[in-house]
C-alpha cells in the first residue's frame, strides 16, 4: 500500500519508511524524514485496504506538504515573539487553526493519492466516520473533545464534497 501511495506522491525522492507500533490505540502519524508509524490497533479496526491507503496517503500528504517544518517554524515564531501568558494563549490559539488547516490539506491530498494509486477514496472518510462513531458510542471524549468531533465530522464532509467532485472528472 505505501508503495503505490508514495509511487503517486509529490515527494518520490524522500526515503520513506513504513512502521508498525505495537499499540492498540488506533493511530497513525509521520516524523521528519518520511517516517510513517501506523498502530497495531489502528490496522485492526480498519476494515479494508482503502481505508488503510487513505490514512498512509494522509501521512504521505503531511510529509509532501512539509507540515513537520512548518508547525516548528510557527511554534519558534509564537514562542520568540512571546511576552506574557496571554501572548501565549493567543499564539496556540492560532497554532491550533494551523493544525487543523494541515488535518484538511492532508485530507484533501492524501485521498487523491489514494485516488491515483487505484484506491477506493472514499476509505478515508469511512475510517473516520466509523472511528468518530465508535469514541462517541464509547463516551471516549477525553480522547475527543466535543470541538474536535465536529472538526472531524466537518473534515469528512469536506472529504465526501472533495470525492464526489473527483469522481465527476473521471
Amino acid at each position: 500500500i505505501t508503495r503505490r501511495i508514495l509511487g503517486v506522491s509529490d515527494r518520490k525522492t524522500l526515503p520513506f519508511t513504513c512502521d508498525i507500533i505495537r499499540s492498540l490505540s488506533i493511530n497513525a502519524f509521520s516524523a521528519p524524514g518520511g517516517h510513517i508509524y501506523l498502530t497495531y490497533g489502528l490496522l485492526r479496526f480498519a476494515h479494508t485496504e482503502d481505508e488503510v491507503a487513505g490514512i498512509v496517503g494522509h501521512e504521505v500528504a503531511h510529509a509532501s506538504l512539509r507540515h513537520v517544518s512548518k508547525l516548528y517554524r510557527e511554534v519558534s515564531k509564537i514562542l520568540s515573539r512571546a511576552e506574557n501568558k496571554d501572548d501565549f494563549s493567543s499564539a496556540f490559539m492560532l497554532l491550533n487553526i494551523h493544525l487543523d488547516e494541515f488535518e484538511y490539506d492532508a485530507d484533501t491530498l492524501g485521498v487523491l493519492y489514494a485516488y491515483k494509486a487505484g484506491f477506493d477514496p472514499r476509505g478515508l472518510p469511512d475510517f473516520l466516520e466509523r472511528h468518530l462513531s465508535f469514541i462517541i458510542e464509547n463516551r471516549m471524549f477525553n480522547v475527543l473533545g466535543f470541538s474536535s468531533a465536529l472538526t472531524v465530522r466537518a473534515r469528512i464532509n469536506h472529504l465526501r464534497g472533495y470525492i464526489a467532485d473527483l469522481e465527476k472528472k473521471d
